[in-house]
């Protein structure tokens, strides 16, 4: 069952590990789609001790208008300032709101120990991998889930243009600025850190925003559909890229 808890205008929501489409989001994973009988059966079985030992979280908030100011290559949320050409002046236009989230999967505090002991002792590679990926998954259809409940009530109150999900390493934004969003949405409720180089405790953890708005300029619009060209993960996040399927 999902919890969702308002707090200081953020939302936090927990949910079960293996809701929102998981196996499609796996299978969406270059070769899981074509797993045989024995595979497919390992790979449930990985899924089935993640949901009795993990839980997926999430932190989210709508910025309207008085909450942010973007122009001159610099897009201002609350007191966070991110930095990226993509944030000059005539880029975006009636800009309505802005949605940024986090989204993380950790371990559930009513774990059985046991479980989780046993589980961790008998992973190999392979397991690792199955690992991953759920998680990943999980990750993935989460934060969709977030953006279209988003999507839907702006629709609801005047037709929308939005952007694709921006964040650390896309689009020229640092991928360093996690550290922005992780303050602005005070991440640390969520159970989240974050270590000397920016980077997310779990590692399973992911970040962004996206922007609702009248209209947008041709040049961001040129941006937006070479994503692959601005990307700063230097390729090392490709096999998990979920815009590598809209190519």
């Amino acid at each position: 069952m999902e919890r969702k808890v308002r707090v200081d205008n953020c939302i936090y929501q927990e949910e079960k590990l293996n809701n929102y489409s998981i196996e499609e989001y796996f299978n969406q994973l270059e070769g899981n789609s074509l797993l045989n009988d024995e595979e497919r059966k390992m790979s449930n079985e990985i899924l089935q001790k993640l949901t009795q030992t993990c839980k997926i979280c999430s932190v989210s908030k709508v910025l309207t208008p008085t909450d942010f100011r973007i122009g001159n290559g610099e897009l201002v949320l609350g007191e966070e300032k991110i930095h990226a050409n993509l944030f000059d002046q005539d880029s975006f236009h009636d800009i309505k709101s802005i949605l940024a989230f986090i989204v993380t999967v950790i371990e559930d505090d009513n774990r059985d120990i046991g479980v989780v002991t046993s589980y961790k002792q008998r992973l190999d590679l392979l397991d690792q991998y199955y690992e991953t990926a759920w998680k990943y998954a999980a990750l993935q259809g989460f934060r969709d889930h977030i953006i279209e409940e988003y999507k839907r009530k702006e629709i609801q109150s005047g037709k929308r243009v939005f952007t694709p999900i921006l964040g650390p390493g896309y689009f020229g934004i640092d991928l360093l600025d996690s550290d922005k969003l992780y303050k602005l949405l005070n991440g640390r409720k969520l159970g989240v850190t974050l270590n000397d180089t920016m980077r997310f405790i779990p590692e399973n953890t992911i970040c962004g925003f996206m922007i609702g708005m009248q209209s947008i300029s041709e040049d961001c619009k040129k941006m937006f559909d070479n994503p692959c060209q601005y990307c700063l993960s230097v390729k090392k996040a490709c096999g998990y890229c979920s815009l590598i399927n809209n190519k």
